[in-house]
């Protein structure tokens, strides 16, 4: 009960720093461009999504606008109210994992709480909390082997953010491999995974007349990753290359056909040049791991007010989009940066340090499933990586960071190592989740 009563109160003080962040750059301010389209179509859930918005038809998926309709009494905090108990309830998972692992969990919320990404996600309109809630609630009951319940909440996670739309395969490969259930409840985890995709697919042929999940997908690859290996070989600006492919895409006003032309025309340009992709997306992998603090500071109202950050680091380099975004800035806000960077280079060392340990400790299903979540979430956006993608894994890497420090009250590693051994043979846990 003790327990119990101390995860509760130190989980409040993640989502209590989202509220000042909010606050403090306003409730209305919103950095993040894709917030905009959030926000419209939770005002429009039920009076046609995107019919009358500004976002194109098939362009987002309902599951985190469905959530801001749900809070919509709450006004303008409604994103608010959906980020800060998703938050809250994403560092009570991760204080009981913590506990169960006797793992230290006055660091664990102090990671969590101090993670600038983290923050600046969460006090913004922005899918990626919610995502990340439904996505531990998938990987603690695959751990615990209730394959039907771990699908749905995969299938409601993929209804919030369509980049995981592949994870099932990865976790039905994981559950073979290491749990060996019945090929019947393989069968019941993919289907549950894939209900609400399915279902959201058969709507989108009613309403458009395309049986797709979403008519961004195609562009996603066009714009981004071949825009991006464009501007990496041409050293042209990333916004000018992305124009001109947009220009040579038919001008029709059916979205899911311009999305089925980039689909061709990005698999025939990377057929072409599949030396400069490969080139392009190995260069961008690095990305993955850049700091987050800018984003946190935009949040609260501290820019220099430089765009176009990201087209630089990736033709330039990290030294030069530092100097670009930079540029002319404040004193308190480079000094801000520079802490923000040290911190966090230090958490990246220990998680660094945490998989290093399960490596010598002979941890293989635990580090197999870390490396899978995380390289799937790393590889398959590689091309157009920034922080926002590292921080649907970073939960998982905070507790790989708190592993990495040992265990309370001088707990021997043998006895993480005999949990592990319990969990797999008789209720399929895991650290990792």
């Amino acid at each position: 009960m003790k327990m119990w009563l101390k995860i509760l109160m130190l989980a409040a003080i993640p989502p209590a720093l989202v509220w000042l962040a909010a606050l403090a750059g306003g409730i209305g301010f919103q950095p993040f461009p894709d917030a905009a389209d959030y926000l419209a179509l939770g005002g429009n859930l039920l009076t046609g999504f995107e019919r009358n918005t500004a976002v194109p038809p098939g362009w987002r998926t309902p599951g985190y606008p469905a959530l801001l309709w749900c809070f919509s009494f709450a006004g303008a905090k409604a994103y608010l109210w959906v980020n800060t108990i998703a938050l809250y309830l994403i560092a009570v998972l991760l204080l009981r994992r913590a506990a169960e692992w006797r793992l230290r969990c006055g660091l664990l919320i102090l990671l969590l709480a101090f993670s600038c990404g983290t923050t600046a996600l969460a006090a913004s309109a922005l899918s990626e909390t919610v995502f990340v809630l439904f996505l531990l609630l998938n990987l603690d009951l695959l751990r615990r082997r209730e394959y039907e319940l771990s699908g749905m909440m995969l299938g409601v996670a993929v209804l919030i953010r369509p980049a995981a739309v592949l994870l099932w395969v990865l976790e039905l490969g994981f559950m073979a491999a290491v749990y060996r259930p019945d090929w019947r409840r393989l069968a019941l985890f993919a289907l549950t995974a894939n209900l609400l995709v399915v279902g959201w697919c058969v709507r989108n042929y009613v309403v458009f007349d395309h049986f797709a999940y979403t008519s961004h997908s195609g562009r996603y690859w066009y714009y981004y990753k071949v825009g991006s290996a464009i501007s990496i070989r041409t050293g042209e600006d990333f916004e000018t290359v992305r124009s001109r492919l947009s220009a040579e895409l038919p001008a029709e006003a059916d979205e899911f056909a311009v999305d089925q032309a980039a689909s061709r025309a990005a698999v025939k340009w990377i057929s072409d040049n599949r030396g400069d992709f490969l080139t392009a997306s190995a260069a961008d992998l690095p990305n993955f791991w850049m700091p987050d603090v800018t984003g946190l500071l935009e949040r609260v109202g501290l820019s220099a007010g430089n765009r176009g950050t990201l087209s630089v680091l990736r033709r330039s380099g990290l030294s030069a989009a530092f100097r670009h975004y930079f540029a002319g800035a404040p004193a308190v806000l480079s000094v801000a940066a520079a802490l923000g960077c040290a911190v966090y280079g230090v958490i990246l060392l220990l998680v660094a340090g945490g998989v290093l340990r399960l490596l010598l400790a002979r941890h293989w299903a635990v580090l197999c499933a870390v490396v899978l979540l995380t390289g799937y979430f790393w590889l398959l956006p590689a091309g157009n990586l920034d922080w926002r993608f590292r921080m649907v894994v970073w939960p998982v890497l905070l507790l790989c960071a708190v592993y990495a420090t040992g265990r309370r009250h001088n707990a021997a590693a043998t006895a993480l190592r005999g949990g592990e051994s319990r969990n797999v043979r008789q209720d399929g846990a895991a650290p990792e989740n």
